[in-house]
């Protein structure tokens, strides 16, 4: 049995592929600690405009196999929630499911004989309300790939075209680290677009942050070269030109980033080899007096 932990734009792209292959699942929404009488219901409404409204089995049995797509920052008190409930086996197949990077030390750290998965994907949606999922594009779904796979994952791969295993996912979650580093902040702190960046005001400042990711990158993923993450950053730019971040999205609704685990997370890097990152830590410190003010 699969368990999705949260049910905005990712979950609910997984809760629907179940619904729609029959493939068992239940979830844990609302906060991990909330008790259910009856099922939650979701309306999910897909890249083709049908509409779909599943219903969400609350995780009543002792999980085994979860999926976690809520906010990076989100990730510790959710496990810890979990396992003061006792609802979670301490060998669970664990799927992270996030932006930025960082949490699978944490998760490990709570519970060590748990088999703890990086994913990531790239489908596209946006929850319109609580429970109100709008998909806005068709992406993949990569998963790394090594022995601590389930039964349940396999299912779950093997009914879906578009999500594979990779063994080299930590190229791939770096690659996107850096992409998010380069967008996310710029758009956030500037309220803007994603596709504004290509404007003369915003691509120095996008090249000062690529050539300081760049001082990373050659530590820590030697095979994405500079002119490798500066074509993936501007592809990005141009096929979503016309998206917002969802750290801008969070900071035009008040809401906390991840830019903990995104920026953040790329500083605490750079710490490690004694890298100073100016560029890099001033946005990180804008978007934080952005959170502070709220």
């Amino acid at each position: 049995m699969l368990t999705i932990l949260g049910c905005g734009a990712i979950g609910a792209t997984i809760a629907h592929h179940c619904y729609t292959n029959a493939l068992p699942f239940n979830t844990v929404i609302r906060g991990v600690s909330a008790s259910f009488s009856q099922n939650s219901r979701l309306k999910f409404t897909d890249i083709n405009q049908r509409e779909f409204n599943l219903s969400l089995p609350p995780a009543n049995s002792p999980i085994t196999n979860l999926l976690i797509t809520v906010k990076a920052y989100q990730v510790e008190d959710a496990i810890k929630q979990l396992l003061k409930q006792q609802t979670i086996v301490d060998n669970a197949s664990i799927v992270l499911l996030h932006n930025g990077m960082g949490t699978k030390h944490i998760v490990q750290s709570l519970l060590p004989n748990a088999k703890v998965l990086s994913a990531t994907t790239t489908y596209a949606a946006f929850a319109r309300n609580k429970l109100d999922v709008i998909q806005t594009g068709i992406g993949e779904v990569l998963l790394e790939c090594n022995n601590a796979k389930s039964d349940s994952l396999a299912q779950l791969v093997e009914s879906w075209p578009q999500a594979s295993w990779q063994p080299n996912i930590q190229t791939i979650l770096w690659q996107k680290l850096f992409i998010n580093c380069a967008i996310n902040p710029l758009t956030a702190i500037y309220q803007i677009q994603n596709g504004r960046l290509t404007e003369q005001f915003f691509t120095g400042k996008v090249k000062a942050l690529l050539d300081e990711i760049n001082l990373v990158a050659q530590l820590v993923c030697p095979q994405l070269t500079i002119d490798k993450i500066e074509q993936a950053v501007f592809d990005i730019i141009n096929k979503t030109a016309d998206n917002f971040s969802s750290m801008n999205r969070d900071v035009a609704s008040k809401r906390q980033t991840e830019i903990d685990f995104i920026t953040g997370h790329l500083l605490n890097i750079a710490a490690r080899y004694a890298l100073k990152l100016p560029v890099n830590q001033a946005l990180y410190q804008q978007v934080k007096q952005l959170e502070a003010q709220y």
